[in-house]
């Protein structure tokens, strides 16, 4: 179920936000376990089959965590779950490209390559539970009920794309009464921050999604200016739809009471790569800082074991977003970028901003290349297409189709460049009034005219 759908807007949220606070002013738990039915619900929309999958992982690492908080063999039992739940992973999302890899090496078709169907959300939940556990042998977190902790990994508007959320935000909110109670101020708020995702979600990035597309599927027949196009476009269109969905999962949490963790800061204003990963996934930033660049050391042993760490921690969030050698290269280019940028800051260079930030991103750009094209090959292709100087003018118009695609373009890197972003515009300004209810009311109704072309979000293929 997409929230860019009739299903969820005119179905699935009415009821459950009507009979959550409806059960919840009553008798708060059932509202709870109102919310987690709701939410199992929502992910066995897309497959039933997987539901069992979610339940297994969550009961799992909660009986784990039992283990762990006894402190008898704690480290063993964290061992355990953390081997469990990145098998899982593994198994879902990593076979198929370990197993052509070994393919690939020996030239031949050595393992045949089985058709595994990668469980929604997986990477997000397993995150999620994986640093519960490091916590809770840390001793930074504390056991939980049940309940409570079900809520916590499946609270339906993070589920599926992120945010990624930490128990230490989220539990205490699960379990306070007063959550379950309306509150009309968060309700209009997280309504206007949804409208504003939609409209990003709809009108903007899945308009984008067409011709980037098209460009993308035929790589070798582009002109230089398309070649552009095609960088450009998913550099927007990305942001747009990823931005979008943590937006709207905001909302939804803030509808239901719920703080989610904000995961976007206007990162195309980033004036270097360190300042654009504090920007852009934020919570995927802070659980890898947290998870694994910190326990590798961090910043505590020097500069080359600092940069050592920064390309192993970006190598890592490379392939959690997928599982090919794109990613990964992808990974590998902004653990370069992070390494350049701290070697040269500790240098004590700096550049000044109408210098850095086109610098940035450019370079966030070229990296998006290989993070949408289907293979190392074809995203070299596009990126030699694109600085072809010899054939540069080949193409370029300011009429026609090609003039509106680099108006619209222009306008995207203004807007982004400086506007804050939406979850900022109505945290700062926003007001229960009629001015706030007739753009939401417009922008509601813009973004059901776009209904006709529905589409999943990009992140949801990780």
């Amino acid at each position: 179920m997409l929230f860019n759908s009739y299903e969820f807007i005119i179905f699935f949220l009415p009821i459950v936000f009507i009979t959550y606070y409806w059960i919840g002013q009553r008798l708060w738990k059932w509202g709870m376990y109102w919310i987690i039915g709701a939410s199992l619900l929502f992910y066995g929309y897309w497959d039933i089959r997987y539901v069992p999958l979610l339940v297994l992982s969550i009961c799992f690492n909660y009986i784990i965590g039992q283990f762990i908080v006894s402190k008898e063999n704690s480290k063993l039992w964290l061992t355990a779950g953390l081997l469990g739940d990145f098998a899982l992973l593994g198994y879902y999302k990593y076979t198929g490209f370990f197993l052509t890899t070994v393919n690939d090496v020996f030239g031949t078709a050595l393992f045949s390559i089985p058709d595994i169907v990668l469980p929604l959300g997986i990477s997000f939940f397993t995150f999620t539970q994986a640093a519960y556990l490091i916590d809770m042998y840390r001793g930074d977190a504390a056991s939980t009920g049940f309940a409570s902790y079900c809520e916590f990994v499946t609270i339906f508007p993070h589920l599926i794309a992120g945010p990624i959320i930490h128990h230490r935000e989220m539990i205490p909110q699960f379990q306070s009464q007063r959550t379950y109670h309306l509150n009309y101020d968060n309700i209009a708020q997280g309504l206007t921050l949804f409208i504003f995702g939609l409209f990003k979600k709809v009108a903007i990035a899945d308009s984008l999604a067409p011709w980037v597309n098209e460009y993308f599927s035929r790589p070798d027949s582009l002109l230089p200016i398309e070649a552009w196009f095609a960088a450009l476009g998913y550099s927007f269109q990305l942001y747009f739809d990823f931005s979008a969905y943590s937006e709207m999962a905001i909302g939804l949490g803030l509808m239901f009471n719920l703080r989610l963790p904000r995961n976007f800061d206007s990162p195309y204003q980033a004036a270097n790569i360190i300042d654009f990963w504090r920007r852009w996934h934020m919570t995927l930033g802070v659980w890898v800082k947290n998870y694994l660049y910190i326990p590798l050391g961090g910043n505590r042993h020097g500069l080359p074991k600092k940069l050592r760490n920064l390309m192993v921690s970006m190598l890592l969030i490379g392939l959690w977003h997928g599982a090919g050698w794109t990613y990964v290269l992808w990974g590998g280019l902004h653990g370069l970028f992070l390494v350049i940028n701290h070697w040269w800051r500790s240098m004590g260079n700096a550049l000044p901003k109408i210098f850095s930030w086109p610098l940035t991103f450019g370079a966030v750009m070229v990296a998006w290349v290989f993070f949408r094209a289907d293979s190392v090959g074809q995203a070299l292709i596009i990126l030699s297409t694109m600085f072809d100087i010899q054939n540069w003018a080949a193409g370029f118009s300011l009429h026609g189709p090609t003039g509106v695609r680099i108006r619209m373009l222009i306008a995207f890197t203004l807007l982004l460049m400086f506007c804050p972003s939406a979850q900022r515009l109505v945290e700062r300004y926003f007001k229960p009034n009629i001015k706030w209810a007739v753009m939401c009311i417009v922008l509601g109704v813009v973004s059901l005219y776009f209904f006709s072309h529905i589409s999943d979000f990009l992140y949801f293929q990780f």
